[in-house]
């Protein structure tokens, strides 16, 4: 039986344009007050809530939903997906480096500018997101091919402009497969053990703004939540199984697990690289491979900061980038809770290992 998530969502996707694929990105659209209805409150979170029941941060309106599910992509566009917390700003910044390793051009910039928050209402709004020039630059040659393929829709810069001058667009994003557009775009799933993202995920929604839908509650009381399914983004393992299954049968997804990343990077890199189709040479890899240790991301932290939501300074001296470890949860989490999550993750929590000890195509 499909999760909650998963048939309300839209993850059985119907192709693309057909009346099933339209009537989903209608009904996944969510409710703030920028699209007259109200946010509501649990688990001490303010959410805003999609009309088939999936809760987004209150970052994210009515009409961001819709743009995003009626966006056109193409080849060269990459959506980073993940349940929060799973490893998504290091693939983000995989993904980065590995296509200007292809192109040939420095990769110094701030990941939001290569990689931006899709879900995040400012990636679509010109007027909020930068004090650069926002006059449109055509990605192609002829600005009539970039209106063809709804290129014209995302203008918030210095994204776009990064994008037009990399020739390839990318996304990072926790939505649900049938939330996002159809069409040839790539889309890379990362993958990560229940406990460390439970425990990770409270650290980041701890030290959030809590009217961009930050956590104000302690770490017990977040992982009861987390559980149940309260929290923006829903359970992990829902979203999980959801994404599991599009996988299956979707051949435009790939799925990476954070662990393998930690054990075998090279390894994962070719995988990325053939699924994006980046032509880059072993002495390019090897160039690119210090660049991807989490030392390296510590050192320069301030290309990393989220900028899509406000921080609280709570005087835990607090970095985005933590630990990027495994196994922590139980210096952290009760015995009862660190129970609870292994039991109704289980069947999940199975399911990767036997993907991990499956063969990489």
């Amino acid at each position: 039986t499909r999760s909650t998530l998963e048939a309300r969502a839209g993850t059985s996707r119907g192709a693309p344009g057909s009346r099933d694929s339209r009537a989903q990105a209608l009904g996944t659209r969510a409710r703030t007050p920028a699209s007259g209805s109200s946010l509501c409150c649990v688990g001490r979170q303010t959410l805003a809530m999609a009309t088939a029941g999936f809760p987004l941060l209150p970052i994210t309106s009515a009409q961001t939903v819709r743009r995003i599910r009626e966006m056109a992509v193409g080849p060269r566009d990459c959506f980073v997906a993940s349940f929060p917390k799973s490893g998504t700003t290091w693939m983000q910044h995989i993904v980065y480096q590995l296509v200007c390793a292809s192109a040939g051009r420095a990769s110094g910039r701030h990941i939001s500018e290569f990689s931006p928050f899709l879900e995040a209402d400012r990636t679509w709004d010109g007027e909020s997101a930068s004090l650069e020039d926002r006059a449109y630059q055509p990605l192609h040659n002829d600005e009539r091919e970039d209106q063809a393929l709804g290129l014209e829709l995302h203008r918030a810069q210095p994204a776009s402009s990064l994008h037009r001058e990399l020739g390839y667009r990318a996304f990072n994003t926790h939505f649900l497969p049938g939330m996002l557009p159809p069409g040839p775009a790539k889309i890379i799933y990362v993958l990560r053990e229940a406990l460390d993202v439970c425990t990770s995920q409270w650290h980041h929604f701890s030290h959030m703004d809590e009217s961009d839908g930050g956590f104000t509650g302690d770490l017990t009381a977040f992982a009861r939540d987390w559980l149940a399914g309260d929290l923006a983004f829903g359970a992990w393992a829902p979203h999980v199984e959801a994404w599991l299954s599009a996988a299956a049968r979707d051949g435009r997804i790939l799925l990476v697990h954070f662990e393998d990343l930690k054990t075998d990077l090279s390894a994962q890199l070719q995988r990325i690289c053939a699924h994006l189709a980046l032509e880059v040479t072993e002495a390019e890899l090897a160039a690119v491979l210090p660049r991807l240790s989490f030392a390296w991301m510590k050192e320069n932290s301030a290309l990393f900061e989220p900028r899509s939501v406000r921080w609280v300074e709570r005087g835990d001296a607090f970095n985005f980038l933590r630990k990027g470890e495994s196994g922590d949860a139980p210096n952290l989490l009760s015995e009862e809770l660190l129970q609870r999550v292994r039991e109704q993750t289980a069947a999940t929590s199975q399911r990767l290992a036997e993907l991990r000890a499956a063969p990489h195509s």
